[in-house]
């Protein structure tokens, strides 16, 4: 049965990249009796990158850390379903796939059977580099780089096949890329023996590698039209022209996010009802509306210019003490947030809408009835 494994470590800490990104993180160095570890992370480009050749000019004349920060913001990682990605980071929706990895003596695993799922995130600073490309480097502009570990038993043998079984739905196989020897230290390279796009496979050859252990980024790339996706076991699904790129997956979280938290509003209305039914005490059941403010409410947004679809992230001070905050945007409650007892909040990445322009959230205290709003201007994905 599917290991899972929590890992997130402290995203303020450089030397704890390394760790995250290197194949086997958690795990000692392997032998050729141990077999080999291969690890997984799956990305989902945007409608932008649909071929190799496009993938290749956004990673024109860049380092290979802005290299690693531009394609996984571009290219945000998946898991399966109930894998989930660290809160607050980049990420693509959770989606149904498969790869077998097979050693040369006939060893078979599939990440769905048999990965161990480790969760971790990447922020500006670890990599220090400005991802987004708003002029900061920030602490709390993070991607994640949530993948699976799978090992092969495999008897000492060195090569070891990767392939696709089944492609997330809307998405093919495009490129793969290893983790920069500068952030883990590690020769993963060295190891691709060969790669064919079109079956999904990749041959390795362990031997020259320092640790026997394997990180392969997997990037899939959205079908362009009417694409039958085949499960190599025998079964086939097809998609039929209504691909839906990134950022409508980013719709769908924020029609989401805005249903989940109309419920926690009803919730915490019935909870504030239990003093004299105002909805404003707090849920201290005194029916209380004193409440003030601990000083000029402000909020500030960490990228006042952000690409259409990607996500911001908002931080609050002078509100009141553990007072829950509502946040609005074009009519529509996506979140709220409580304050600490000295009247702060971060909201985490907040997706921002599809279309170009300014667009206004509003901060709403709901027991000191302030209000602050922030307007962002949204700009066209190059």
């Amino acid at each position: 049965m599917k290991k899972i494994t929590r890992l997130i470590r402290n995203s303020s800490m450089f030397l704890a990249l390394p760790f995250l990104f290197l194949a086997g993180s958690t795990y000692a160095a392997t032998t050729a009796n141990d077999g080999t570890h291969v690890m997984i992370m799956t990305h989902l480009c945007d409608s932008s990158i649909k071929t190799v050749q496009d993938f290749e000019a956004m990673e024109n004349n860049k380092t290979p850390l802005e290299n690693l920060g531009n394609d996984v913001l571009h290219c945000p990682t998946t898991a399966l379903p109930g894998d989930l990605a660290v809160t607050g980071t980049v990420a693509s929706p959770r989606t149904v796939y498969d790869f077998s990895v097979q050693s040369r003596n006939g060893t078979t695993v599939t990440l769905k059977n048999n990965g161990e799922f480790e969760q971790h995130k990447a922020c500006e600073s670890d990599l220090g580099v400005d991802v987004n490309m708003n002029g900061t480097v920030s602490s709390s502009t993070c991607l994640d780089i949530s993948h699976y570990k799978l090992h092969v038993p495999d008897g000492g043998g060195t090569i070891v096949n990767v392939k696709e079984t089944m492609a997330p739905a809307g998405f093919h196989f495009g490129i793969i890329r290893f983790t920069p020897v500068v952030l883990d230290g590690n020769n993963d390279s060295e190891s691709l023996s060969s790669i064919d796009s079109s079956t999904g496979r990749v041959d390795l050859n362990v031997t020259p590698d320092k640790n026997g252990m394997v990180m392969l980024h997997i990037y899939q790339f959205m079908n362009s039209s009417t694409t039958s996706n085949t499960d190599t076991t025998g079964n086939t699904g097809t998609t039929t022209g209504n691909t839906t790129d990134n950022q409508s997956f980013h719709n769908f979280l924020n029609d989401l996010q805005v249903q989940i938290n109309k419920l926690r509003e009803q919730i915490l209305l019935i909870l504030n009802q239990r003093g004299n039914g105002n909805g404003h005490d707090s849920g201290n059941g005194n029916g209380s509306t004193t409440q003030t403010t601990l000083g000029i409410p402000h909020v500030v947004a960490a990228s006042p210019s952000a690409v259409a679809g990607d996500s911001d992230d908002f931080a609050g001070d002078h509100f009141g003490a553990n007072e829950q905050i509502q946040i609005n945007n074009n009519g529509n409650t996506i979140m709220t947030v409580r304050t600490d007892k000295e009247g702060n909040f971060n909201t985490g990445s907040i997706y921002l809408p599809r279309n170009v322009g300014n667009t206004t959230y509003v901060f709403k205290g709901l027991s000191t009835g302030a209000q602050v709003s922030v307007t962002i201007n949204v700009m066209p994905i190059h």
